[in-house]
C-alpha cells in the first residue's frame, strides 16, 4: 500500500496553493490499487504546468512523475 507525501501543491502561477495527501506510483498497478483503496477521492495530476485550475485536491492527488 502506497502512503502519501503531504506536500504543498499550486499550478504555474503559485496561486492557488493547497496542502495535499501526494501519491507517487511506480507502476500502472499501484494506480489501480490507489483507486480501488480511495474510490472516489483521488485526481490525477501530471506536471503540474497549469496555469488556472491546477489538479489539487487535499484528499488525495496521485502524481504521474515516476509513471512511463
Amino acid at each position: 500500500m502506497l502512503k502519501p507525501k503531504y506536500t504543498t501543491l499550486a499550478g504555474w502561477g503559485n496561486y492557488p496553493q493547497q496542502k495535499c495527501a501526494v501519491f507517487r506510483p511506480e507502476k500502472n498497478r499501484d494506480v489501480v490499487d490507489l483507486y480501488h483503496q480511495h474510490p472516489s477521492s483521488l485526481i490525477v495530476r501530471g506536471a503540474g504546468k497549469a496555469y488556472g485550475d491546477a489538479a489539487m485536491n487535499w484528499e488525495g492527488v496521485i502524481s504521474t512523475e515516476r509513471l512511463n
